[in-house]
C-alpha cells in the first residue's frame, strides 16, 4: 500500500519546526505560503498556554501567512491528537480544506485546523503568542506579517506555560514512566 501525503498549512504554534518534529515522525517543510481572504483570531481557552487559541476567520482584506508541510497519513493522525481534532466533531478543531498560495504563486490544496466554535475573542497569553512568533521568524515569514502578530493584545499567563500534558504522545519530552498506561 502506497503512503499518501497530505498538505498541511500551519499558521499557529505548529510553525515551530521543533514542535512539529516532536509531534510527527517526518514532517516535510515545503516552504512558506499564504492564505488570502482570512485573518488569525484567538478564541476559547487553552489550559496548556493559559489563553485563547488561534483560528482563522474570513476577512477578504487580509491574508494569513504560515508554513506548508507535507505529512504522511500517520503523522496527520498524530497531529490530530495534539490539536484535538476529532472526526465525530467533539474536538477543539476540525479539518478545513482550502487552497493556499505558495512562494511560486501556485494554488496548493491543503488542510488547516480551524476551531469549530468561535464565541467571544479571547486574548492569547503573551507566552503563547511569543511561541507562535518564534515559529514565524524561524520559517522566514514576511516581516510585515510578523509585525502584525507582534502588535496583538496579549495577557501574561497566570502560571508557568506551556503546561505539560501527561500523555504518551506529549511533545514536551516526558519519559515513558510518565505515560500513565
Amino acid at each position: 500500500m502506497k503512503n499518501i501525503a497530505h498538505h498541511y498549512f500551519a499558521y499557529g504554534s505548529n510553525m515551530n519546526l521543533m514542535q512539529m518534529q516532536q509531534r510527527c515522525l517526518n514532517p516535510k517543510v515545503l516552504g512558506i505560503a499564504r492564505l488570502p481572504g482570512y485573518r488569525v483570531e484567538f478564541y476559547g481557552y487553552s489550559a496548556i498556554w493559559d489563553g485563547g487559541q488561534e483560528t482563522v476567520v474570513t476577512d477578504l482584506d487580509s491574508e494569513v501567512w504560515g508554513v506548508l508541510y507535507e505529512l504522511q497519513f500517520s503523522d496527520r493522525e498524530q497531529l490530530d491528537f495534539y490539536v484535538d481534532a476529532r472526526f465525530d466533531g467533539t474536538g477543539q478543531y476540525f479539518h478545513y480544506p482550502l487552497d493556499v498560495i505558495d512562494s511560486e504563486q501556485r494554488a496548493i490544496d491543503a488542510v488547516i485546523y480551524k476551531k469549530d466554535k468561535g464565541g467571544e475573542e479571547t486574548s492569547p497569553s503573551a507566552e503563547y503568542l511569543s511561541f507562535i512568533i518564534q515559529g514565524a521568524k524561524e520559517q522566514g515569514l514576511p516581516e510585515g506579517y510578523i509585525a502584525l502578530l507582534q502588535n496583538r493584545i496579549t495577557k501574561p499567563a497566570a502560571y508557568a506555560v506551556p503546561l505539560v500534558r501527561k500523555s504518551k504522545f506529549s511533545y514536551m519530552n516526558i519519559s515513558c514512566g510518565d505515560c500513565g498506561e
